[in-house]
């Protein structure tokens, strides 16, 4: 599946989080053939998230998207999310601090390690530039990869673990959500609602493959 949202409405797979008034979190219309997410409450929040995705349906899969975002500080952040919960869940992201500058990182919340929440190193990126994004997952294994216009893939080194977007993988006495999701986020915990646009949203699924980063 591809949607490039060109239309005034969303496919059906696109599901958003616990709210009957989703123009706070998007709009279609605002910058047409582009999905705009406005900067809510963190990743981690059951309330007021500014996340779209669908469900994944198998175990081996491709996504990707492109995301135009500038932010100002750390608390804005936007890019592309593989989703069980508010605490399972490995993202990568765009965001800004005073030391690098824009960049690009991943965070994990993992629920059965002894460190919940970890993060990668920092990517310095440009400013005023389209990044792509992309998620290559092979039952266990997942790949986050980003590139900047029609340049080279580049691959995160970090093997993530896929097998935390499960039932299986919780944290003792803590509830579950409904399934493992792909997709888009948007947060600005400032409470300033800075947006990201999205050109377009992409999902496959495949064979198993040893390394999807070849590919």
């Amino acid at each position: 599946m591809r949607e490039d949202f060109d239309g005034e409405q969303l496919p059906p797979a696109f599901q958003w989080l616990r709210t009957p008034w989703p123009e706070g979190l998007f709009s279609l219309t605002e910058r047409p053939g582009h999905l705009r997410l406005f900067g809510r409450e963190s990743v981690g929040s059951q309330f007021r998230q500014a996340l779209m995705a669908r469900r994944q349906q198998s175990h081996c899969y491709s996504a990707s998207t492109v995301v135009e975002f500038e932010p100002e500080h750390y608390q804005q952040q936007a890019g592309l999310i593989c989703y069980y919960g508010a605490a399972k869940f490995h993202y990568l992201y765009i965001t800004h601090d005073d030391e690098t500058g824009k960049h690009l990182r991943v965070m994990s919340s993992l629920p059965n390690h002894v460190q919940t929440d970890t993060f990668t190193a920092p990517i310095p990126l440009p400013s005023g530039v389209p990044v792509q994004l992309r998620v290559e997952v092979d039952e266990e294994r997942l790949y986050f990869g980003y590139r900047l216009g029609d340049g080279e893939w580049h691959w995160l080194p970090q093997m993530f673990d896929a097998s935390i977007l499960s039932d299986e993988a919780n944290a003792p006495g803590q509830p579950n959500f409904t399934g493992a999701f792909v997709g888009m986020a948007c947060q600005d915990m400032a409470g300033t609602a800075l947006h990201a646009d999205f050109d377009y949203f992409e999902y496959r699924e495949r064979e198993y493959c040893m390394d999807a980063r070849r590919s």
